[in-house]
């Protein structure tokens, strides 16, 4: 599997990005089905622990993966580059940044690959810095099935790609009665 994915032809404006699913993909699924249709791209930035074919059947769109550190025996790269019109991401779980550096230790793995933007996982909390100085990006959408921030709710990230390239992150907050918030 190549590890830069190029859709910098594709005109894509949303992207779902999903993460630490732990093998309960019923949050998973359920935002699949309220955006199939309506996404250009998936990103699960790994801790799937469930055959990546469950996603692949339910999606319209390109579908990317990497593994995480439950991942076990898994087929999956541990990165991947997605090269965009006017961005380029570097995807991987992050189970390798902790720590008092860890924010410049993901600028500056997302500069090394000359992206800027970084997605990962891995901590099961939503997480946002734009640093317009140095031009990078780190997200993190939070955990599909397992939160870990203090409301304790479910959470993925939509990005919203304008017209002119601007990228708009919402993390969305999955209720405790399933309904989105």
């Amino acid at each position: 599997m190549d590890t830069i994915l190029d859709l910098s032809n594709k005109d894509i404006r949303k992207i779902l990005v999903v993460s630490d699913s732990h093998g309960d993909s019923r949050n998973l699924l359920k935002v699949i089905k309220k955006l199939n249709g309506h996404m250009d791209l998936l990103i699960h930035l790994g801790d799937i622990e469930s055959s990546p074919k469950l996603i692949e059947d339910k999606v319209k769109c390109p579908l990317v993966i990497v593994r995480g550190n439950c991942d076990y025996g898994m087929a999956l790269p541990d990165n991947r580059i997605i090269r965009l019109k006017h961005h380029t991401i570097f995807c991987e779980h992050g189970r390798y940044y902790s720590g008092e550096y860890s924010l410049e230790s993901m600028q500056n793995t997302a500069l090394m690959n000359d992206a800027d933007i970084i997605m990962v996982g891995h901590t099961h909390m939503p997480y946002l810095n734009i640093d317009e100085e140095k031009n990078v990006t780190v997200v993190n959408p939070g955990s599909i099935s397992k939160p870990r921030q203090a409301d304790r709710r479910p959470s993925y990230l939509v990005v919203n790609v304008k017209d002119d390239g601007k990228m708009e992150y919402v993390h969305v907050y999955i209720n405790k009665d399933g309904l989105f918030g």
